[in-house]
């Protein structure tokens, strides 16, 4: 009897003891999983801070995007399984992991997470592959640099683009425009379009088309082509001429003098300057009779600025596109000497000096004055002067140099040493 006494205590102790150390679970109240679990998916194409992420993205056939996933409240949760699964299958046992993509049409990446009561939360990715469409930028209507496209009867434009994915519609951005205006800008779903009002004569006229599939994946290639219109006159044609400059501002007065070789009339808006059909760096001379001309290109206002004088030759009914032409100053600044008549000077309390220069108007910033090679700064510039203070110390005896270093605005230095000398030694 005593025996099974001890036995029966044995087996109460041991089921106390199991209750009691049988591990995390035997006590596990729940408490810690009091906050809600959340799963927040992304698609990525770099694991820097800085790089997008998405739900969805368009890739084209090869290209390979990391997927990752964030557990809150923390990873470090106890869960009973995480994995992925693209287009049904099972791909991926880690919070993050890269994959690449050849097959074209719509694929899927789903994270599922089973946590510790078996509950599973999913969060769905959405991967469009597509091949991005062609655009034929060789072959295409009207033809690059066509000449005598009418300008009252309208003008079609034809084009060629192509997808490798089957029944994957193409849109198109078309622009039409010269350098003063645009015609269209728009939208069309198929290779063509046509312009039915009247174009100005003589005109240069540009048009482009960029090609996109339904993912708004664009083709590599682009056309951006330019004809020319016909005249209204049959003896007349005309010139681009396009002009560049470093500075924008240079273009709002610049002019033009254009000489005929072979006496022919100039139009009546030529000789009275009505219009330069000047518009973004481009000097537009129409109704030009056929012929040899010269013609010099200056600012009017900055005169350092000009070219050396273009030759050119008209052909009836057609537009000439000369090459771009750079208006430049290459002519330094000019310093004169207000106070004597050499360049030694007699020094004194104060000191002037005259600054010309034609190009765009020059401020202190440009100027670097020195005293004996060291840097001066007891100077002021307006005007176009420089007014010079000079240290009551710094008038000895002694054989002073004055140094001057003008820069403009178009990088023409001038460099001027001037010798200040006291009235003792004159």
């Amino acid at each position: 009897m005593k025996k099974l006494f001890f036995i029966c205590l044995s087996l109460v102790l041991t089921l106390i003891l199991i209750s009691c150390n049988g591990g995390d679970d035997a006590l596990f109240t729940g408490s810690e999983y009091a906050e809600t679990i959340s799963i927040d998916a992304h698609i990525t194409h770099s694991l820097d801070s800085s790089s997008q992420r998405v739900k969805t993205d368009t890739l084209i056939p090869g290209d390979s995007v990391i997927f990752l996933v964030s557990v809150y409240p923390s990873k470090a949760i106890r869960l009973q399984n995480y994995y992925w699964k693209i287009n049904e299958k099972k791909r991926g046992t880690e919070f993050s992991f890269r994959s690449a993509f050849t097959n074209a049409g719509k694929q899927t990446a789903v994270f599922h997470l089973v946590d510790f009561y078996g509950d599973t939360l999913t969060d769905t990715l959405i991967i469009w592959v597509s091949n991005p469409p062609e655009l034929n930028d060789s072959v295409f209507v009207p033809a690059n640099e066509s000449q005598h496209i009418s300008s009252e009867k309208g003008i079609s434009f034809i084009w060629n683009a192509s997808d490798q994915d089957s029944n994957d519609p193409l849109k198109h951005h078309f622009r039409l425009f010269n350098n003063d205006s645009s015609f269209v800008d728009t939208i069309v779903y198929e290779p063509y379009f046509h312009y039915p009002y009247q174009l100005p004569p003589l005109h240069q006229i540009f048009w482009s088309v960029e090609t996109f599939d339904s993912f708004n994946l664009k083709a590599p290639q682009k056309i951006e082509s330019t004809f020319f219109t016909e005249s209204f006159s049959k003896d007349e044609g005309a010139v681009v001429i396009p002009i560049s400059a470093k500075n924008n501002s240079l273009y709002e007065n610049l002019d033009y003098i254009i000489t005929p070789k072979e006496n022919q009339p100039l139009p009546l808006y030529i000789t009275e300057k009505e219009n330069f059909f000047l518009s973004k760096g481009v000097l537009h001379l129409r109704s030009l009779k056929e012929g040899a001309y010269d013609i010099e290109v200056f600012h009017s206002e900055y005169n350092d600025f000009k070219m050396s004088p273009l030759s050119f030759s008209i052909i009836k009914e057609n537009v000439l596109v000369l090459d771009s032409i750079t208006l430049t100053d290459s002519i330094p600044p000019i310093i004169s000497n207000l106070n004597s008549n050499s360049d030694t000077i007699p020094i004194q309390d104060s000191l002037w000096f005259y600054i010309t220069d034609g190009g765009i108007p020059l401020t202190k910033s440009n100027i670097q004055v020195y005293f004996d090679s060291q840097l001066f700064i007891s100077w002021s510039f307006s005007n176009s002067v420089i007014s010079i203070s000079i240290p009551k110390e710094k008038q000895n005896d002694f054989l002073h140099l004055l140094s001057f270093k003008i820069t403009d605005f178009s990088s023409n230095v001038k460099k001027k040493t001037y010798y200040l000398s006291s009235q003792s030694n004159e």
